[in-house]
């Protein structure tokens, strides 16, 4: 198999390895950006020629280091990685490319390719030897538990077929997934089976329901075993849901929002969504305007060219005080909470200050944020839980 730089096509160096050491977290990336003048194309041509230029290494890293921020893959690199997912102690990241699924160390910083085949979804760990993921078998749709000690494969046929969207139950050996009862009609364009959230206890093969009370499809989900809440999607409401696992009843809708994730503690609620648009064109820093650069209400646009984009934005609610705090500079998407340490979390990076940048894995403290904002945060909030068996996962 190919070496894991190879398979990133990362020419400058290979991938470094996320520090986990409590405190200030660095790096960052980004992507160029350009200044349109439907006047001058000459000025079009350089400005659209400077988008697609090398990116710059320091002035990412810096960036990234005002902003606490900590990238787990090279900053200029391609990152083709398309599920990532954390273990409970926060030594190893499972991450998966379109070669395949790898496991990047923190003390050897050893990226390590599985040999467990090409899962078709998210991964999720039971402890900090055994992971969990979708796969498609020759006979059936499988899931299949891995231990990443002992290269030991335990496969588990399934009736349903396409499942994705790994968490956590609350047992010690579930698994929840997302999954359709039959395959997608390759002959009908928009035939979309509808899927259901489904139960696996991985010691007996077992699968049922996970929540009989939710009719109809779902989109998507997270779910907090330790606080037995789900949060999800469905095509009839037009944001998410937040409800108790065992009945059903509602906690809280969030209209707009595209997903909810629960911290260890069940303190702090990330709401996703999509932020306040910014330029999609001449994107620039806090630095660059006070700098007294123009910004793009300034600029002579093409009529036939999008001006804007809307970002994927984080909010946290404190459900203590029922404050909601917006991750300021901050652009991202599929958001984790970091079990290793309290209040740490990690999302795919999409940009920094009104600036996209190439994708990435980062890791961050938001508890200077959520200070800064006026939440009160004491030692005891701080202190690590009992145990870390029960923590949300990537759904």
């Amino acid at each position: 198999m190919n070496d894991p730089e190879e398979i990133e096509r990362i020419p400058r160096s290979k991938m470094p390895w996320v520090i986990l050491a409590l405190g200030v977290l660095v790096t960052g990336l980004v992507w160029g950006s350009t200044r349109i003048w439907e006047s001058n194309p000459e000025e079009f041509a350089e400005d659209i020629k400077r988008t697609y230029a090398d990116c710059d290494g320091p002035e990412i890293r810096l960036l990234a280091a005002k902003h606490n921020l900590q990238l787990v893959f090279e900053p200029c690199g391609s990152n083709n990685f398309l599920y990532y997912q954390w273990s409970p102690g926060g030594l190893e990241l499972y991450y998966h490319t379109n070669q395949g699924p790898w496991l990047l160390n923190g003390e050897s910083k050893e990226h390590r390719a599985l040999p467990v085949g090409f899962p078709i979804g998210n991964a999720v760990w039971f402890n900090d030897d055994l992971v969990a993921f979708p796969e498609k078998g020759v006979k059936s749709y499988n899931i299949d538990v891995y231990d990443v000690r002992k290269n030991i494969i335990n496969i588990t046929g399934l009736q349903q077929v396409a499942p994705r969207d790994l968490a956590r139950g609350a047992g010690v050996d579930e698994v929840l997934f997302l999954a359709a009862t039959r395959e997608k009609d390759p002959t009908l364009p928009s035939d979309d089976p509808p899927e259901s959230i489904y139960r696996l206890f991985a010691n007996t093969g077992e699968v049922q329901p996970a929540f009989p009370w939710l009719e109809g499809p779902v989109e998507d989900y997270t779910y907090h075993p330790g606080e037995d809440l789900l949060a999800y999607r469905i095509a009839d409401y037009d944001g998410v849901i937040v409800a108790e696992g065992a009945t059903g009843t509602e906690r809280r809708r969030f209209p707009g929002k595209t997903r909810v994730s629960i911290s260890v503690d069940g303190r702090f609620w990330t709401l996703e969504g999509l932020g306040e648009p910014i330029p999609i064109f001449h994107q620039r820093t806090e630095e660059d305007l006070a700098a007294g650069e123009a910004t793009a209400a300034e600029l002579d646009v093409p009529t036939y060219m999008e001006r804007e984009v809307a970002p994927p934005t984080l909010w946290i609610l404190d459900t203590r005080t029922d404050r909601e705090v917006q991750l300021k500079h901050v652009f991202g998407s599929r958001f984790q909470w970091y079990a290793a340490a309290p209040y740490y979390a990690s999302f795919v990076l999409w940009g920094l200050e009104n600036k996209e940048f190439n994708r990435n894995v980062v890791l961050t403290d938001v508890t200077p944020q959520l200070k800064e904002a006026g939440i009160e945060i004491t030692p005891a909030d701080l202190a690590l839980p009992a145990s870390t068996d029960t923590v949300e996962t990537d759904g």
